[in-house]
């Protein structure tokens, strides 16, 4: 009797074990591992270990809504700036030393209106109306500039790869189709020359922006579009671009409300032509290799921010935080910024 009991104890135990799915599936495609994880969401308050810095930007003449762009790099914070004679500004950990970089004008080294800049191995990288790319050391000192295609306009500068590539964002306007204008996101070598696009698409909507995120971590590229339907895709690529792991994260779409459609109509001077909000707003990792994804709520009076968070492209929860206008996550800290307030906080990750 006992053993009979045994077996279907045993049995039973099969059977729930295979009734379980798993809430992700793995498999192989052209050499590629596509990790599939299916719509369901854990939604946990994320707790900061501790808190080392807050400051009000506004004190230092920093409003940085106009321009959420805000960088750190070895200890350095460097901030885009309103201030009427430069674009750039830099401060230490304690927010002393304060330096200014990237002057305002059409002389070596500055630019009569910058659209994007960089810091990376001790160097200031920074992309304007002139259509080239200059460069700077950390005290300012202009070095040299690229030229790059005057039929591209570059967007957003994401990281360095190595000694001589960087991952760029760019408009491309040379090629027009029926679809509108194409966007790409490329690795490029130091002089700016394209070497491999890793994602591309078009839209008759050139003014919701960014279309891509993209995250450098050790030997691995990470890279989404912003704007997807239904689920959202981070393709991860060696340095070279090689395609290695595609991990999809089923969702649904948002729409923009009516009060927000308005706004942006307003802002944009003209009809917006996508109804759809970008799921993803953000793209991250840590120094324990998780993946951290920004993405858009359906509740736009939400105050607050929702990062998904993947281990080995598995989902693992959604982490919710109190609203920010822009975050950055590098080298063990998690950095914030909140245009309600003009605040910039840093804590322990």
């Amino acid at each position: 009797m006992l053993n009979k009991l045994s077996i279907i104890a045993f049995v039973l135990l099969i059977v729930v074990a295979c009734s379980e799915e798993q809430d992700y599936q793995i498999k192989v495609k052209n050499g590629a591992k596509i990790v599939t994880n299916k719509y369901q969401r854990e939604i946990k308050d994320y707790q900061f270990k501790q808190q080392f810095l807050e400051q009000d930007l506004t004190k230092y003449g920093l409003a940085i809504d106009a321009h959420p762009s805000f960088s750190y790099n070895k200890g350095n914070f460097y901030f885009f700036s309103l201030h009427d004679d430069f674009f750039v500004i830099s401060y230490d950990k304690n927010f002393k030393k304060a330096k200014k970089l990237l002057g305002k004008g059409s002389g070596p080294g500055e630019s009569k209106h910058v659209f994007e800049y960089f810091v990376a191995d001790s160097l200031v990288y920074f992309y304007g109306l002139e259509r080239v790319v200059g460069v700077l050391d950390l005290a300012g000192n202009y070095l040299r500039q690229i030229k790059v295609d005057r039929k591209k306009l570059l967007i957003k500068i994401y990281g360095k790869i190595g000694e001589n590539f960087l991952v760029s964002y760019i408009e491309n306007y040379a090629n027009r189709d029926n679809k509108g204008i194409n966007y790409s996101l490329e690795i490029v070598d130091q002089n700016f020359n394209s070497l491999k696009v890793l994602l591309s698409e078009s839209s008759k909507n050139r003014y919701l922006l960014p279309r891509f995120h993209a995250a450098i971590s050790g030997n691995e590229i990470f890279a989404a579009a912003a704007f997807e339907k239904k689920k959202y895709q981070i393709k991860n690529f060696d340095l070279n671009g090689n395609l290695k792991t595609i991990i999809i994260k089923k969702t649904k779409e948002i729409q923009f409300s009516e009060r927000e459609k308005k706004q942006l109509e307003k802002e944009l001077n003209g009809k917006l032509k996508e109804s759809k909000k970008r799921l993803i707003r953000s793209l991250f990792t840590d120094s324990q290799k998780r993946l951290w994804v920004g993405v858009t709520e359906e509740n736009d009076t939400d105050n607050f921010c929702y990062y998904d968070l993947f281990e080995n492209g598995i989902y693992q929860m959604t982490y919710k935080l109190p609203y920010h206008t822009a975050s950055l996550i590098k080298d063990g800290y998690f950095f914030i910024y909140s245009m309600e307030d003009n605040h910039f906080k840093g804590y322990k990750l």
